[in-house]
């Protein structure tokens, strides 16, 4: 099993990741633009809780931030982010590579590419980050 999430489904691949019914038969993760925020208000109380400690991985202008439960993940790994996304590191926008190399130090057998020119969407350059992925699910 391959996991990809996008956005706030990081959090969820991540929280599956650990605690899905097939946990042990996942062998790789792709991150697609993970965002600094924490969870969408209408998400019920139960979610909310259960999901907490997931979310403070990708807080990093909090005091808070917890990275340690990356250092868990042991699969190999592939983050892929617009180097133009509005929702990455939106309290400093000019710094992404200082947290793309937190996360990757964080995470044992990771790798990270940035899509030039790409939103949180990655758009326009959608056709990029598809190579990306199908790049890294053909690395055997």
């Amino acid at each position: 099993i391959i996991l990809q999430g996008h956005s706030l489904g990081t959090v969820k691949v991540i929280h599956y990741l650990f605690q899905g019914e097939y946990k042990e038969k996942i062998n790789k993760l792709i991150l697609l633009a993970p965002f600094e925020s924490g969870l969408p208000d209408n998400l019920s109380k139960s979610t909310q809780e259960s999901w907490k400690k997931y979310t403070k991985m990708f807080e990093f202008s909090n005091s808070n931030c917890d990275l340690s439960i990356l250092k868990q993940i042991k699969i190999p790994t592939k983050i892929i982010v617009g180097d133009k996304d509005e929702c990455f590191y939106p309290t400093n926008p000019k710094d992404f590579q200082k947290i793309m190399d937190l996360l990757l130090s964080h995470i044992p057998n990771s790798q990270g590419v940035f899509i030039p020119d790409a939103l949180h969407s990655y758009h326009p350059n959608e056709d990029l980050m598809s190579q990306e992925v199908v790049k890294f699910i053909n690395n055997r």
